[in-house]
């Protein structure tokens, strides 16, 4: 059933798709994955690291960089709960961490065309700040973060994800059986 509280979303954002994950960076993943599962019951979580084994055309601020991070994700009902840890950088990950501590860092949005979203977002006045090609098995998956003038606070993440998804480093809590 439907809540009549709840807004209805016939345009779900300026690129066509609803918000799907909604991202917290952290100090450590690994000790906010056992706080999220212990006082929030969010999880199991799926733990990844992303830098330049699994990324190419890395960039930040504009020019190439080498950046590392390690990503947990988990559900929580539709939306998709991220927790990332800056490993190395520089990043946008760590810039926060050094201006607000651990807080909402962004959300992010799937698109199935990545150069069609990318327009569309510099269209509406967003600048990339980071962003980062070929992870996934499949090596065909690409993201990029926005950050816009006037909406301060908290950075967009576009997503194409890739064809097939590379296995987690590790879940936690560890699955049973």
């Amino acid at each position: 059933m439907t809540d009549p509280n709840l807004p209805s979303s016939a345009v779900p954002s300026a690129l066509g798709v609803p918000v799907l994950q909604v991202a917290v960076v952290v100090e450590d993943v690994d000790r906010a994955v056992q706080d999220w599962w212990q006082h929030l019951g969010i999880g199991p979580w799926r733990i990844f690291t992303y830098g330049p084994a699994q990324l190419t055309d890395q960039t930040y601020r504009g020019e190439p960089a080498t950046w590392t991070v390690r990503a947990a994700l988990a559900m929580s009902g539709d939306v998709m709960m991220e927790l990332v840890e800056s490993v190395e950088g520089p990043d946008i990950w760590q810039e926060q961490l050094a201006e607000r501590g651990s807080s909402l860092h962004h959300f992010a949005f799937y698109v199935t065309d990545m150069d069609v979203a990318v327009a569309e977002m510099l269209s509406r006045g967003w600048t990339i700040v980071q962003s980062a090609r070929a992870y996934g098995r499949s090596r065909d998956g690409h993201l990029a973060y926005f950050e816009h003038a006037t909406i301060s606070g908290i950075f967009v993440e576009v997503v194409q994800p890739p064809t097939e998804r590379s296995d987690p480093d590790f879940v936690y809590p560890a699955p049973r059986g």
